[in-house]
């Protein structure tokens, strides 16, 4: 994330669960990595009861050059309110009109399997057993958008048990490398107790990296389909670069855009990461997310080994 989400032909370590399967082959023998990502997004931050959404994801994993296992949990809770102008009597809390609040939860048992096809080419698979839950209610006429945000956990919603699958494809040296995911094959769908439904989005992207220099790192990636998700369609665009310095701190930049626009588009969205060497093999990374004007504030930091 430090480098705006350019990532599909870089993962090597357990991240490749997610990123790009097949990007196991080609990193650490072995590595541990576990990492906490929130982003918090507000298209009118000047407004107390204007639309946002909140994600949180958790990621513990587990990685050789062969195999994977890993967890991890996202969360997408967002209120959506009508488009017309705040009340004329703030007092008249009926002139506010009712808020939709959305929340979705997964939880993701991975098992991920790569292999070395020929020289410089590799593939991976991912089967995902997801526990997941969908909710969606009414907002209190007058509440505020952090409130609602905050307590969208009670609205009333039932676990259920779904497959999904993701397939990945690296291919290159030591200079350059592409790479291809998709995710969410199988698409699961997740019900509501009121009747509606969401479903996963499949998401086909892809990346390029580029070594110019000795420890410096450029790549870019682009989703090649557009895809659906509680947050209205989205086509993200990303570029970053990550430089070395000796071997106990990098320094990661980059930026995306989603094409697509949409009620909480940020326009260009920044990225800043650092990584450190504590001692052998321990690593502490970090990253600050910021769109323009604050529309999207996020931060992510993960712990790791490799070897």
């Amino acid at each position: 994330m430090g480098m705006g989400g350019a990532f599909v032909a870089v993962a090597d370590d357990a991240t490749a669960v997610y990123w790009n399967p097949a990007g196991l082959t080609t990193g650490a023998f072995f590595s541990l990595l576990a990492d906490q990502t929130t982003t918090r997004t507000r298209p009118d931050p000047t407004r107390l009861d204007g639309p946002g959404t909140d994600r949180e994801s958790i990621f513990v994993g587990l990685s050789t050059n062969t195999t994977a296992l890993s967890y991890y949990r996202l969360r997408i809770n967002q209120i959506e309110r009508p488009s017309h102008p705040a009340p004329i009597d703030p007092a008249r809390k009926d002139q506010w009109g009712e808020a939709t609040v959305r929340s979705v939860v997964t939880h993701n048992v991975a098992l991920t399997g790569a292999s070395l096809l020929y020289p410089g080419v590799s593939v991976g698979s991912t089967v995902r057993y997801v526990s997941g839950s969908y909710g969606i209610g009414a907002g209190n006429q007058g509440s505020t958008t952090d409130v609602w945000l905050r307590e969208s956990g009670d609205l009333e919603r039932r676990n259920q048990h779904r497959v999904d699958m993701d397939v990945g494809l690296k291919v290159g040296g030591e200079r350059l490398q592409v790479g291809l995911v998709a995710r969410n094959l199988l698409k699961p769908e997740l019900d509501a107790p009121d009747g509606s439904s969401v479903r996963l989005g499949r998401l086909i992207r892809a990346g390029l990296a580029v070594r110019p220099v000795g420890p410096l790192l450029v790549a870019a990636d682009i989703d090649l389909s557009e895809f659906s998700t509680v947050n209205g369609d989205r086509r993200n665009v990303a570029i970053g670069a990550e430089q070395w310095f000796g071997t106990w701190l990098c320094v990661r930049g980059g930026a995306r855009i989603n094409l697509e626009g949409g009620d909480d588009d940020a326009g260009i969205v920044g990225a800043f990461g650092l990584s450190v060497l504590l001692t052998s093999g321990l690593y502490v990374d970090g990253q600050l997310t910021r769109g323009r004007g604050d529309v999207e504030q996020g931060w992510s930091i993960a712990g790791r080994v490799g070897f």
